[in-house]
């Protein structure tokens, strides 16, 4: 199983500070689940659709679009994927982009 949230500003700069002790606002926050032999969890997935309506235009591209990158990055960090160092960042990019691009040719959006 998987969960999907979609926030705005407020509430995922509450989330980012009661488990991450920043309160700064951000684009995607992920949890990782837990293997459970009844029902495995994957995770939780939660996206500032704020946040993707600001940074959608900036880069070009509808809210929507944004919002499906949030989705990716936070399946990739299900996946095992990090960013925090330049080198694992990089490696991130690659397969937002892989992702989408498979996401783009079967015509799947938000």
């Amino acid at each position: 199983m998987l969960s999907v949230v979609f926030v705005g500003d407020k509430e995922i700069s509450q989330i980012h500070k009661t488990f991450m002790n920043d309160a700064s606002v951000t684009d995607v926050i992920t949890f990782i689940g837990e293997a459970h032999p009844a029902e495995p969890f994957a995770g939780e997935i939660v996206i500032n659709v704020d946040q993707a309506g600001r940074a959608g235009p900036e880069h070009g591209q509808s809210a929507k679009s944004e919002l499906l990158l949030y989705l990716v990055h936070g399946w990739l960090h299900l996946a095992g994927y990090r960013d925090k160092k330049p080198a694992d960042a990089k490696m991130m990019r690659a397969a937002e982009a892989k992702c989408l691009s498979y996401l783009s040719k079967r015509r799947i959006t938000l």
